[in-house]
């Protein structure tokens, strides 16, 4: 297997740079030509993104390029966020990037640019039995060609979702959600929309500065929500919502970013660097340990938690490629990932999440 990654910024967006990208990545693997794309742009691409995509096809001289819109892009050489950018992985020798095989039970590599992943990735029996991991993008966009977030087999893709397989290479896949979870599980007993007024007899506010007393800043706590407390018990490993929260009302109530129900159950956590880069530590040498040998890794990371949580630098990505320091790596920052959940069916939309994959070579 063969692969290569090359990342470009530029001030402004411009197709010849997603080829410049493609033929670089096509220099440090020796190749010619390749066999498949992977390929993420920043939101100022999406004006450009037909002729983005048939820049990489042509450069790369094959069809299969798959990809989206994000917020920013990293390889192994760095990340960009505040700057238009590409990056780009390319597939040679007998590494492969093609559409979902009905009888392939390896990971699908998924992108939706909208809130969540679509109906039929659950539903569909192509779909149904397999793990999904990736990317969300919730941008502004519009479902014409003026405007495009996702590109599939090298055409862009309305609705704007995309998936992908690697053939018969096998994907080792972990999820650092990075949460600090101090307290247990409560029953919503009153509340409605997305305002949570009693747990387990006390106001919200009140249990929520029986654990935070010092109450960190806003936007580092979070609220998990379940319709049983034994899935808050099994975090991360359950069917759950991540819901930020927006405010802490006179009345002891508290709105989150998302609907509740009276009878559900809740949990606060709260995300802080130290814990978040602990708990990447943890999956990444769990990863070490499943697959000692890997060709290639891909990262796919909350924008809210890369380079603007940690401050200056993302230390999820260093603590990767510094554990892989020669292997080639992509992956973008989202408005949230996909995560495989084994008792949620395998998908699940998460906040602050980082999701890592380590690709193995074809036939181990």
């Amino acid at each position: 297997m063969i692969l290569a990654t090359a990342i470009q910024s530029c001030n402004t967006p411009d197709a010849g740079l997603i080829g410049r990208a493609v033929c670089l990545a096509l220099e440090k693997a020796g190749l010619d030509r390749a066999n498949g794309v992977l390929l993420f742009m920043t939101p100022e691409f999406s004006r450009h993104a037909r002729d983005a995509v048939m820049a990489a096809a042509r450069a790369a001289q094959c069809a299969p390029v798959f990809g989206g819109i994000a917020s920013g892009v990293l390889t192994e050489e760095g990340w960009t966020l505040d700057r238009p950018a590409a990056a780009v992985m390319i597939f040679g020798g007998r590494a492969f990037l093609r559409p979902p095989e009905p009888g392939n039970p390896n990971p699908v590599l998924c992108y939706s640019g909208g809130e969540t992943f679509p109906e039929e990735w659950v539903s569909s029996s192509a779909h149904r039995e397999k793990k999904h991991f990736g990317c969300i993008f919730s941008g502004n966009f519009s479902e014409t060609s003026a405007f495009a977030s996702a590109w599939q087999s090298g055409h862009l893709a309305f609705p704007p979702h995309c998936c992908a397989q690697f053939g018969d290479a096998p994907l080792t896949l972990g999820v650092s959600f990075g949460l600090h979870l101090p307290g247990v599980p409560m029953r919503i007993e009153s509340g409605a929309g997305y305002r949570v007024g009693k747990l387990d007899g006390r106001t919200a506010i009140d249990s929520l500065l029986q654990l935070f007393p010092e109450r960190p800043p806003l936007h580092r706590l979070m609220a998990l929500v379940a319709k049983n407390a034994a899935d808050l018990d099994t975090f991360p490993d359950s069917d759950h919502q991540t819901l930020p929260l927006v405010s802490l009302d006179a009345d002891g109530s508290i709105a989150l970013a998302g609907e509740i129900a009276p009878g559900n159950y809740l949990r606060w956590a709260t995300r802080d660097p130290p814990t978040a880069q602990k708990d990447m530590s943890r999956v990444v040498e769990r990863l070490a340990r499943q697959r000692p040998d890997p060709v290639a890794a891909m990262m796919f990371s909350c924008v809210g938690r890369g380079p603007f949580f940690y401050g200056a630098d993302d230390i999820d990505l260093t603590i990767l490629r510094r554990r892989f320091p020669k292997i080639p790596i992509i992956g973008c920052y989202g408005t949230g990932q996909i995560v495989p959940v084994s008792r949620a069916g395998n998908r699940q939309c998460s906040r602050n999440a980082v999701v890592a994959a380590l690709l193995g070579a074809a036939g181990t």
